[in-house]
Protein backbone atom coordinates (compact mmCIF):
# COMPACT_ATOMS: atom_id res chain seq x y z
CA UNK A 1 0.00 0.00 0.00
CA UNK A 2 1.20 3.26 -1.01
CA UNK A 3 0.42 7.06 -0.96
CA UNK A 4 -2.19 6.94 1.65
CA UNK A 5 -3.27 10.60 2.35
CA UNK A 6 -5.91 12.03 4.23
CA UNK A 7 -7.73 15.24 4.11
CA UNK A 8 -10.80 16.83 5.27
CA UNK A 9 -12.12 17.78 8.93
CA UNK A 10 -9.80 16.79 11.70
CA UNK A 11 -8.22 18.76 14.18
CA UNK A 12 -5.27 17.37 13.42
CA UNK A 13 -2.99 14.92 12.14
CA UNK A 14 0.51 13.62 13.17
CA UNK A 15 2.95 10.95 12.01
CA UNK A 16 4.62 9.08 13.84
CA UNK A 17 8.69 7.91 13.90
CA UNK A 18 6.91 4.53 12.99
CA UNK A 19 5.38 5.79 9.94
CA UNK A 20 1.88 5.81 11.94
CA UNK A 21 -0.75 8.27 11.24
CA UNK A 22 -2.16 9.94 14.16
CA UNK A 23 -5.79 11.39 13.58
CA UNK A 24 -7.02 13.95 16.06
CA UNK A 25 -10.77 14.82 16.41
CA UNK A 26 -11.26 17.28 19.48
CA UNK A 27 -14.60 17.94 20.96
CA UNK A 28 -13.56 20.27 23.57
CA UNK A 29 -15.54 19.67 26.57
CA UNK A 30 -18.25 17.43 25.28
CA UNK A 31 -18.95 20.40 22.92
CA UNK A 32 -19.25 19.56 19.19
CA UNK A 33 -20.25 20.99 15.61
CA UNK A 34 -23.67 21.33 14.90
CA UNK A 35 -25.46 17.86 13.69
CA UNK A 36 -25.19 18.62 9.51
CA UNK A 37 -21.57 20.50 9.58
CA UNK A 38 -19.03 18.38 7.39
CA UNK A 39 -16.12 20.55 8.25
CA UNK A 40 -15.02 21.51 11.33
CA UNK A 41 -16.13 23.87 13.67
CA UNK A 42 -14.49 27.18 15.92
CA UNK A 43 -15.85 26.59 19.18
CA UNK A 44 -14.20 29.16 20.92
CA UNK A 45 -16.45 31.89 19.25
CA UNK A 46 -19.45 33.26 20.88
CA UNK A 47 -21.41 31.11 18.61
CA UNK A 48 -20.80 28.29 20.93
CA UNK A 49 -20.34 30.31 24.06
CA UNK A 50 -22.16 33.90 24.70
CA UNK A 51 -19.12 35.96 25.85
CA UNK A 52 -20.39 36.29 29.51
CA UNK A 53 -19.80 32.30 29.67
CA UNK A 54 -16.90 31.86 27.63
CA UNK A 55 -14.38 32.95 30.48
CA UNK A 56 -12.38 29.83 31.40
CA UNK A 57 -14.56 27.07 29.32
CA UNK A 58 -12.64 25.01 27.37
CA UNK A 59 -12.87 24.83 23.06
CA UNK A 60 -11.56 23.82 19.97
CA UNK A 61 -10.90 25.89 17.27
CA UNK A 62 -11.64 23.14 14.81
CA UNK A 63 -13.62 21.08 16.53
CA UNK A 64 -15.26 17.77 14.91
CA UNK A 65 -18.81 16.96 15.00
CA UNK A 66 -20.62 13.78 14.35
CA UNK A 67 -21.11 14.73 10.89
CA UNK A 68 -17.83 15.77 9.86
CA UNK A 69 -16.00 14.25 6.85
CA UNK A 70 -12.45 12.78 6.26
CA UNK A 71 -11.31 10.98 2.90
CA UNK A 72 -8.31 8.40 2.89
CA UNK A 73 -6.57 7.90 -0.66
CA UNK A 74 -4.21 5.57 -1.59
CA UNK A 75 -2.78 3.21 -4.20
CA UNK A 76 -2.41 -1.06 -3.54
CA UNK A 77 -0.66 -3.76 -5.64
CA UNK A 78 -2.81 -6.55 -4.04
CA UNK A 79 -5.04 -8.75 -5.42
CA UNK A 80 -8.48 -7.90 -3.61
CA UNK A 81 -12.42 -7.17 -4.26
CA UNK A 82 -12.85 -4.55 -1.30
CA UNK A 83 -11.35 -2.09 0.78
CA UNK A 84 -12.21 -0.21 3.74
CA UNK A 85 -11.23 0.18 7.37
CA UNK A 86 -11.24 -2.24 9.73
CA UNK A 87 -12.04 -2.87 13.76
CA UNK A 88 -10.81 -6.16 13.95
CA UNK A 89 -13.01 -8.52 11.49
CA UNK A 90 -16.09 -5.19 11.62
CA UNK A 91 -15.65 -3.13 8.29
CA UNK A 92 -16.17 0.51 9.13
CA UNK A 93 -19.46 2.21 6.91
CA UNK A 94 -18.11 4.62 4.34
CA UNK A 95 -19.86 7.71 2.44
CA UNK A 96 -18.99 6.65 -0.58
CA UNK A 97 -18.88 3.34 -2.33
CA UNK A 98 -15.79 2.36 -4.18
CA UNK A 99 -14.98 -0.40 -6.73
CA UNK A 100 -11.41 -1.73 -5.46
CA UNK A 101 -8.87 -1.59 -8.43
CA UNK A 102 -4.85 -2.58 -8.09
CA UNK A 103 -2.97 -0.04 -8.93
CA UNK A 104 -5.57 2.96 -9.10
CA UNK A 105 -5.70 5.30 -6.74
CA UNK A 106 -9.02 4.52 -4.09
CA UNK A 107 -10.63 7.38 -2.58
CA UNK A 108 -13.10 6.51 1.09
CA UNK A 109 -15.49 9.28 2.75
CA UNK A 110 -16.01 8.21 6.45
CA UNK A 111 -17.99 10.13 9.12
CA UNK A 112 -16.67 10.91 12.03
CA UNK A 113 -20.21 9.25 13.59
CA UNK A 114 -18.45 6.15 12.51
CA UNK A 115 -15.40 6.15 14.36
CA UNK A 116 -17.06 7.54 17.08
CA UNK A 117 -19.73 4.19 17.09
CA UNK A 118 -16.12 2.12 17.11
CA UNK A 119 -15.90 3.74 20.68
CA UNK A 120 -19.06 3.56 21.65
CA UNK A 121 -20.95 6.27 20.74
CA UNK A 122 -22.15 8.15 17.49
CA UNK A 123 -22.61 11.51 18.88
CA UNK A 124 -19.13 11.90 19.35
CA UNK A 125 -20.16 13.59 22.43
CA UNK A 126 -20.14 11.26 25.57
CA UNK A 127 -16.77 9.78 24.68
CA UNK A 128 -14.73 11.26 26.75
CA UNK A 129 -11.28 10.62 25.61
CA UNK A 130 -10.03 7.11 23.52
CA UNK A 131 -8.34 6.75 20.52
CA UNK A 132 -8.72 3.16 18.23
CA UNK A 133 -5.83 1.46 16.15
CA UNK A 134 -7.83 0.81 12.71
CA UNK A 135 -6.26 -1.07 9.42
CA UNK A 136 -7.37 0.26 5.69
CA UNK A 137 -7.59 -3.30 4.08
CA UNK A 138 -8.19 -4.31 0.80
CA UNK A 139 -9.67 -7.76 0.99
CA UNK A 140 -9.97 -11.18 -0.85
CA UNK A 141 -13.54 -12.56 -1.92
CA UNK A 142 -13.13 -14.72 1.82
CA UNK A 143 -12.87 -11.40 3.88
CA UNK A 144 -9.47 -11.75 4.70
CA UNK A 145 -7.04 -8.37 4.73
CA UNK A 146 -4.65 -9.04 1.25
CA UNK A 147 -2.96 -5.30 2.18
CA UNK A 148 -3.19 -3.18 4.72
CA UNK A 149 -1.61 -0.12 6.82
CA UNK A 150 -3.17 0.64 10.45
CA UNK A 151 -4.37 4.41 11.58
CA UNK A 152 -5.00 5.43 14.51
CA UNK A 153 -7.94 7.55 15.42
CA UNK A 154 -8.01 9.70 18.78
CA UNK A 155 -11.40 11.04 19.79
CA UNK A 156 -10.29 14.02 22.58
CA UNK A 157 -11.80 16.03 24.85
CA UNK A 158 -9.83 18.35 27.48
CA UNK A 159 -11.03 19.89 31.29
CA UNK A 160 -12.48 23.69 31.55
CA UNK A 161 -9.92 24.07 34.41
CA UNK A 162 -6.63 22.59 35.53
CA UNK A 163 -6.20 20.60 38.82
CA UNK A 164 -4.67 17.67 40.40
CA UNK A 165 -6.91 15.66 38.96
CA UNK A 166 -7.16 16.70 35.69
CA UNK A 167 -3.75 18.13 35.30
CA UNK A 168 -2.65 21.66 33.24
CA UNK A 169 -0.55 24.38 35.23
CA UNK A 170 -0.45 25.01 38.84
CA UNK A 171 1.83 27.98 38.91
CA UNK A 172 3.68 30.23 36.67
CA UNK A 173 5.60 33.01 37.02
CA UNK A 174 5.87 36.42 34.83
CA UNK A 175 9.47 38.15 34.81
CA UNK A 176 9.13 42.18 32.65
CA UNK A 177 11.61 42.88 29.88
CA UNK A 178 11.74 45.45 27.38
CA UNK A 179 8.18 45.65 25.52
CA UNK A 180 7.68 42.13 26.56
CA UNK A 181 7.26 39.27 29.70
CA UNK A 182 8.98 36.34 29.98
CA UNK A 183 7.07 33.23 31.36
CA UNK A 184 9.14 31.69 34.04
CA UNK A 185 9.15 28.74 36.13
CA UNK A 186 5.94 26.65 34.93
CA UNK A 187 4.62 23.83 37.37
CA UNK A 188 2.56 21.29 36.31
CA UNK A 189 0.29 19.68 38.84
CA UNK A 190 1.82 16.17 39.92
CA UNK A 191 4.82 17.50 37.99
CA UNK A 192 3.24 16.34 34.78
CA UNK A 193 3.26 18.00 31.42
CA UNK A 194 1.52 15.37 29.75
CA UNK A 195 -2.53 14.61 30.06
CA UNK A 196 -4.66 12.17 29.57
CA UNK A 197 -7.10 12.59 27.22
CA UNK A 198 -5.82 10.87 24.45
CA UNK A 199 -3.49 13.65 23.19
CA UNK A 200 -0.67 15.66 24.62
CA UNK A 201 -0.14 18.74 25.71
CA UNK A 202 1.51 21.05 22.81
CA UNK A 203 1.40 24.62 23.95
CA UNK A 204 1.04 26.78 26.73
CA UNK A 205 -1.53 29.30 25.71
CA UNK A 206 -1.20 32.84 27.29
CA UNK A 207 -4.09 35.32 27.49
CA UNK A 208 -2.97 38.72 28.47
CA UNK A 209 -4.68 42.09 28.77
CA UNK A 210 -4.05 45.39 30.58
CA UNK A 211 -4.49 44.81 34.60
CA UNK A 212 -7.73 44.57 35.64
CA UNK A 213 -7.17 43.33 39.33
CA UNK A 214 -8.34 46.69 40.99
CA UNK A 215 -11.65 45.71 39.18
CA UNK A 216 -12.78 42.51 40.32
CA UNK A 217 -13.53 41.70 36.29
CA UNK A 218 -9.87 40.47 35.05
CA UNK A 219 -11.24 37.49 33.93
CA UNK A 220 -14.27 38.82 31.66
CA UNK A 221 -11.53 41.71 29.96
CA UNK A 222 -8.92 39.48 29.66
CA UNK A 223 -10.35 36.62 27.50
CA UNK A 224 -12.11 39.07 25.53
CA UNK A 225 -9.70 41.01 25.17
CA UNK A 226 -6.80 39.98 22.25
CA UNK A 227 -5.54 36.62 20.77
CA UNK A 228 -3.51 34.65 22.86
CA UNK A 229 -0.16 33.60 22.66
CA UNK A 230 0.93 29.90 21.95
CA UNK A 231 4.37 28.72 23.22
CA UNK A 232 5.37 25.12 22.52
CA UNK A 233 6.40 23.20 25.57
CA UNK A 234 7.51 19.62 25.74
CA UNK A 235 6.78 16.87 27.58
CA UNK A 236 9.35 18.61 30.48
CA UNK A 237 8.04 21.69 30.35
CA UNK A 238 10.39 23.05 28.86
CA UNK A 239 9.45 26.08 26.69
CA UNK A 240 10.44 26.84 22.66
CA UNK A 241 10.22 30.15 23.70
CA UNK A 242 9.00 31.84 27.01
CA UNK A 243 8.17 35.35 25.29
CA UNK A 244 5.09 37.20 24.80
CA UNK A 245 5.99 40.14 22.85
CA UNK A 246 4.09 43.42 21.29
CA UNK A 247 3.47 44.85 24.69
CA UNK A 248 4.14 48.48 25.59
CA UNK A 249 6.50 49.45 28.43
CA UNK A 250 4.63 51.30 31.60
CA UNK A 251 2.01 49.38 30.73
CA UNK A 252 0.54 46.77 33.80
CA UNK A 253 -0.47 43.72 31.89
CA UNK A 254 -2.39 40.56 33.16
CA UNK A 255 -1.93 37.45 32.57
CA UNK A 256 -3.57 33.84 32.70
CA UNK A 257 -2.62 30.69 30.91
CA UNK A 258 -4.20 27.44 29.30
CA UNK A 259 -3.16 24.51 27.65
CA UNK A 260 -3.45 23.55 24.13
CA UNK A 261 -3.35 19.54 23.55
CA UNK A 262 -2.08 17.76 20.04
CA UNK A 263 -6.40 17.74 19.26
CA UNK A 264 -6.29 20.84 19.03
CA UNK A 265 -8.50 21.41 22.44
CA UNK A 266 -7.74 24.74 24.58
CA UNK A 267 -8.60 23.87 28.28
CA UNK A 268 -7.06 23.93 31.60
CA UNK A 269 -7.16 26.78 32.55
CA UNK A 270 -5.47 28.25 35.78
CA UNK A 271 -8.18 28.43 38.51
CA UNK A 272 -9.13 32.28 39.01
CA UNK A 273 -8.30 33.93 42.19
CA UNK A 274 -10.90 34.53 45.36
CA UNK A 275 -13.47 37.10 43.98
CA UNK A 276 -13.75 38.04 47.71
CA UNK A 277 -10.05 39.45 46.62
CA UNK A 278 -10.35 40.73 43.76
CA UNK A 279 -6.39 42.73 43.91
CA UNK A 280 -5.32 39.37 44.66
CA UNK A 281 -3.66 38.15 41.04
CA UNK A 282 -1.35 35.55 41.75
CA UNK A 283 -0.59 32.87 41.58
CA UNK A 284 -2.68 31.90 39.17
CA UNK A 285 -2.98 35.36 37.87
CA UNK A 286 0.03 37.15 37.21
CA UNK A 287 1.17 41.10 36.17
CA UNK A 288 4.04 42.35 34.49
CA UNK A 289 5.11 45.67 33.55
CA UNK A 290 7.53 46.06 30.74
CA UNK A 291 10.28 48.86 30.87
CA UNK A 292 13.50 49.72 28.49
Amino acid sequence: MSGLKITGAFSNIIFDDNGMNHVYGGIGPGIPCYIGVTGTCNTCTDEFYPTANQNNMACNTKAIGPDSLFTIKFTSSAVGVAIGLMNGTTIVPTQNHVKYKANKQMTLTYRWADICSQLGDSTCMSVISNDITLVLSVLDNAMKVVDGQMVMFHVAQIENTASATSGGLQDFNTLPGDQKTYLKNLTAFNGNFTIGTGANITDVVVFSTLSGCETGNEADEMLNSMAPTFLSVDEKGVLGSDQITNEKNGQEYLFKVAVRDQANNIGLFTASPASANPNSCAPLYQTSTPKP
